[in-house]
């Protein structure tokens, strides 16, 4: 009996592509679509395959976090509509095909048994075909959502709606399991799913941040690393089950670890862990604590830099104030104290008797301190006690302020820089910037 055009070996080795794309070996995906040059024209497929190779390049790029690059970012998604157009072409051919096999509940035919062999079958391949160009389209649309979150979560700013963006992800996590249920993209969906849960849980974490909002704070903190955990449990187990059945696989656990986009969220839960110590290092709930019991703040790159600042400016002190009236949390106390130190050094009790002034220059120049593109922290020198102000706001309920005993330049330009690098690490720039992108 002649073999069935759906069980050909054309469709094994898409197989094998869509494995290799599972696990992230992009290139090795790409040389399996090139390999089908034995493939009839005629064959389901054939027109697929131009579409599969940009889509395993574009899928490359995608997690080599390409997008967020000035020059390469719209490249991405240019790339990814290309692959749309592709598909869509695909998907009307492949519709066209189907629609001109009689069916069973055509006037024409008395019974499905009227086809022959061979019409059912064609008919059968074209349908899986079909099923999976169209699923293939939703996956590209998620990818082009999900590229928009991680850009906007890359240039935070004051007044972030992180709200905007978790509603974005909630719409994959919740149609993915749904509507992409091919069996070539299962595990493909399972690492998208794994992708936006821990992306989600990010955003609410540095939602609740940007509010000091203790509470929240840990618990989404906690959520990141547990679903770090699981991810990296599942290409683990995936691993070890490869393994087992070929000793010469390349290990998917290694090749994602080393991907950008992996080590982004590893950046991400660090610098998660900082923010954590930095604004409630002092407290003493008890659940917080747990969950900073293992970390020393003076090991944390936030007190090396400040540290490092105070000693080269000869700077009289360092405070990190939080500011009730930005935040959504329960104001605690009134007057003076409702202003309460977050960090402060090099002694850890704050120069209160700064507090008068400090909180007047909030209050004066709150549109300044709350302007994206005021570059600058705010300065005032005070004549009467010869004491220079710097403050800046770093997110919506946090404002960083530098003390000087004498009078300063506005601009200095080491007091700028300092300023700068801390917002670029408190609003996570730093640790988007830092992650390598590779080829």
């Amino acid at each position: 009996m002649e073999t069935q055009r759906f069980w050909s070996p054309t469709r094994e080795i898409l197989v094998l592509y869509f494995s290799n794309l599972e696990k992230f070996l992009f290139s090795e995906a790409i040389a399996v679509v090139k390999s089908l040059t034995d493939a009839s024209p005629d064959d389901a497929v054939w027109a697929l395959l131009p579409s599969l190779q940009l889509l395993a390049a574009a899928e490359a790029l995608y997690y080599n976090l390409y997008f967020l690059r000035m020059q390469e970012g719209a490249k991405v998604s240019q790339l990814y509509d290309i692959v749309t157009g592709m598909l869509n072409k695909v998907t009307n051919d492949l519709e066209a095909q189907l629609k001109s096999f009689p069916s069973s509940k055509s006037p024409n035919v008395a019974r499905r048994d009227s086809r022959t062999p061979e019409d059912a079958q064609t008919h059968l391949s074209l349908a899986f075909y079909s099923q999976l160009v169209k699923q293939l389209l939703l996956l590209v649309v998620m990818r082009k959502r999900h590229i928009v979150v991680y850009q906007s979560l890359s240039n935070i700013t004051l007044l972030k709606d992180f709200d905007s963006d978790a509603a974005k992800l909630k719409s994959t996590y919740l149609s993915a399991p749904d509507t992409i249920t091919h069996p070539f993209l299962i595990q493909i969906r399972q690492n998208l799913l794994y992708e936006v849960l821990l992306l989600e849980k990010t955003i609410l974490c540095e939602s609740a941040l940007s509010q000091c909002d203790a509470q929240n704070s840990v618990f989404y903190f906690e959520q990141v690393q547990a679903d770090l955990h699981a991810m990296d449990a599942k290409f683990r187990f995936s691993q070890a089950h490869q393994e087992s059945e070929d000793e010469t696989a390349a290990s998917a656990t290694a090749k994602f670890a080393s991907l950008p986009l992996a080590n982004l969220f590893f950046r991400l839960r660090d610098v998660f862990r900082e923010k954590l110590l930095l604004y409630f290092g002092s407290d003493s709930d008890a659940r917080i604590m747990s969950a900073l019991v293992n970390f020393n703040p003076r090991e944390t790159w936030y007190h090396t830099r400040v540290a490092r600042f105070v000693s080269e400016t000869s700077c009289l002190h360092v405070i990190v104030l939080l500011d009730p009236t930005k935040t959504s949390i329960k104001k605690q106390g009134s007057g003076l104290s409702a202003y309460p130190s977050l960090f402060s050094y090099p002694s850890i009790i704050p120069p209160r008797e700064h507090w008068p002034n400090l909180i007047s220059l909030i209050q004066d120049h709150d549109d300044v301190l709350s302007r994206d593109d005021f570059q600058y922290p705010v300065h005032y020198f005070d004549t009467k006690v010869t004491t220079s102000y710097f403050l800046r706001r770093m997110q919506q309920g946090v404002i960083l302020v530098a003390i000087f005993p004498d009078q300063r330049d506005p601009l200095e330009e080491g007091v700028v820089q300092f300023f700068a690098e801390i917002s670029s690490f408190l609003r996570l720039q730093t640790a988007f910037s830092a992650t390598s992108v590779t080829k």
